[in-house]
């Protein structure tokens, strides 16, 4: 069964364009689409998506009715928060409302793909940039932690994000669109440069460092 997404942002033709890309993909229906001006709850009410993709500008300027909306629908619907910007506090907020994850606009499409997918089964997902804003004073970041060894690759991240949230080869190579057999090639790369052995440790290592939302 297809994906349910309603997306809403503050200019009509970022929704638009979002909403045709989306519509690329087989699993997932786009059921709605409109800006800040036309956005209500009525329509969330009435077209029931299983993923909100909204921009964080698209419900009022400072925010606050975004936090308000998720925080009043996060049991009923998973919202994926689009951001134009990028702050440890917005991003702490929005999380905390119930948003299941939070994507900078300078994302890839494979990371929205993946946080939407993460998002219909009730996991989370940050994009790179949002998960270094998080973690970039933390007392051993990620470039830290792996001092001494070669660091991990954007896509190496992104397996490993998912890997650490129980997602099988199969499940991470539909999420990011790439082949099984390439995700076991970015699996073997991964536990090479951390001189890890077994998923376990990998997961350990995700949630240690901060890398995945628990």
């Amino acid at each position: 069964m297809a994906i349910r997404v309603f997306v809403a942002y503050n200019q009509k033709v970022i929704a638009e364009s979002v909403a045709a890309m989306l519509r690329t993909h087989p699993d997932i229906e786009v059921v709605g689409v409109c800006d800040s001006h036309n956005f209500n709850l009525s329509l969330l009410e009435t077209l029931m998506p299983d993923v909100t993709v909204i921009g964080s500008s698209a419900v009022d300027k400072d925010g606050n009715g975004l936090y308000a909306l998720i925080a009043s629908h996060a049991s009923t619907n998973r919202f994926v928060v689009i951001s134009s910007g990028i702050s440890r506090l917005s991003i702490s907020e929005v999380l905390k409302a119930g948003a299941k994850a939070h994507i900078s606009m300078n994302s890839e499409v494979t990371d929205l793909i993946a946080a939407i997918r993460l998002a219909a089964v009730g996991s989370c997902y940050l994009c790179e940039g949002s998960m270094h804003e998080l973690t970039r004073d933390s007392e051993e970041p990620l470039s830290q932690a792996i001092a001494g060894r070669r660091e991990l690759g954007h896509r190496e991240t992104q397996v490993l994000r998912l890997v650490a949230v129980g997602q099988s080869s199969k499940e991470i190579a539909r999420n990011l669109d790439i082949s099984p057999s390439t995700v076991e090639v970015h699996r073997r790369n991964i536990m090479r440069k951390l001189g890890l052995h077994k998923v376990a440790d990998l997961t350990r290592f995700a949630i240690r460092h901060q890398m995945v939302v628990v």
